[in-house]
């Protein structure tokens, strides 16, 4: 519930600094959105966008942006969702649809700065378990299905990102738990 409401307080304070009274009937969906499944069993939140960590570099040398998709808090778990994508226009028109990877969102590990454009980190503990953590398993998959061009500012231009994922997860017992989802986030790239 911590984490949550620290998410839900930057978000608010982002929103000061950002237009975030967007008209949501621009939207694919009509609003920010992220669905979880996980073990056959549904979750869903709509509390994503905008807040996440600038000044990153793409594993092609582009400065890139880890933007939050959303969190979702339960009595069974824990789970939030992060895109990695071009921070600056320039970049941000080349970049196409498709599927890309998967990784691990820990900003104490040395590797939480990789990733490349469109890659996604995610955070997934399980509260049925005495220790929460989890091990994220190789070949999750993070798939961009469509990228809308919105609306646009002298300063920034903003996006429509949807997709799907899929996942696994080692818990503390050893299982593999699986997560799938998918998502609708608003964007926006620098001019």
């Amino acid at each position: 519930m911590k984490k949550l409401i620290l998410f839900l307080v930057a978000t608010v304070l982002l929103c000061g600094f950002y237009s975030c009274n967007k008209d949501d009937s621009d939207l694919p969906s009509g609003e920010n959105y992220l669905e979880i499944t996980v073990n056959g069993k549904t979750y869903d939140t709509d509390n994503g966008g905008i807040l996440g960590f600038s000044d990153r570099e793409t594993c092609d040398e582009k400065d890139g942006f880890l933007m939050g998709v959303g969190q979702i808090e339960t009595s069974e778990l824990f789970f939030e969702f992060y895109i990695n994508h071009y921070e600056n226009l320039i970049d941000f028109e080349t970049a196409e649809k498709g599927q890309y990877g998967v990784g691990v969102f820990d900003i104490f590990r040395e590797d939480f700065y990789e990733g490349c454009n469109f890659d996604a980190k995610v955070i997934f503990e399980d509260y049925t378990e005495s220790d929460h953590d989890t091990n994220l398993k190789s070949g999750g998959t993070n798939t961009i299905t469509s990228i809308k061009r919105l609306d646009e500012t002298s300063t920034d231009v903003n996006y429509a990102i949807e997709g799907n994922f899929s996942c696994k997860f080692l818990n503390d017992s050893g299982v593999e738990v699986s997560v799938s989802g998918k998502y609708n986030v608003v964007t926006y790239v620098l001019k």
